[in-house]
């Protein structure tokens, strides 16, 4: 505090105004309090979404307008008004300010992980020495089917004997006996085989209207 002094005590002697001693002694108190006294600053880290729309509307919270007048509370009051006006406009749009800053980071996550699984799958192809393919076998009959054609023509095979009219073990005999009889149920009331449905034919305005 030697220096601050001596200063004090120039000015002192060189300005009869005691304004203008009074103003230099403030000086001189904010610079020697600066470095001693703990002070805190905004860390862009804790908040990287703050970016110049919320700075502005940090600006206008007129907080500092409200306590030069004293703190009043109530409506009645113009700064208490614009204070708590400004207060919800500077939390809206620091929530809009971090809903998308979120979003980034989910986004270059979202990349980031996609780009991660592309180039694992990448390294894997690189590295396999050849590519196999495994094909099952089946066993149709007295023929042995292991690759793609055979397969598909063992499975034409087996559905073409399935409907065919044999007597061996993989015809479904049952099922061609509900066909029939249905079949047969429907001709008898048409009276003689060979003639149309009940109803009669189908027109094709009956067609329009049913489709439109």
């Amino acid at each position: 505090m030697n220096d601050p002094v001596e200063m004090l005590i120039d000015q002192m002697r060189s300005y009869s105004l005691f304004d203008t001693i009074n103003e230099e002694l403030v000086d001189i108190l904010h610079i020697a309090a600066y470095i001693p006294i703990p002070k805190c600053g905004f860390n862009s880290h804790t908040k990287p979404f703050r970016y110049a729309d919320v700075k502005r509307a940090h600006n206008k919270s007129m907080s500092r307008c409200w306590v030069l007048e004293g703190r009043p509370r109530g409506m009645q009051f113009v700064y208490y008004r614009m204070y708590t006006r400004a207060k919800s406009e500077s939390r809206h749009e620091l929530l809009v300010a971090y809903e998308h800053y979120m979003q980034r980071c989910y986004d270059d996550l979202n990349e980031t992980a996609e780009c991660d699984v592309r180039l694992f799958w990448k390294q894997i192809k690189r590295f396999k020495v050849c590519s196999s393919k495994v094909y099952l076998e089946i066993v149709y009959g007295d023929k042995m089917c292991s690759t793609p054609e055979s397969l598909a023509n063992c499975f034409a095979d087996y559905f073409h004997d399935l409907q065919q009219p044999k007597d061996n073990d993989n015809f479904d005999n049952e099922f061609k006996y509900s066909i029939e009889s249905t079949y047969n149920d429907i001709i008898k009331p048409c009276g003689v085989e060979g003639e149309y449905l009940p109803g009669g034919l189908i027109t094709e305005q009956e067609v329009s209207t049913l489709i439109g």
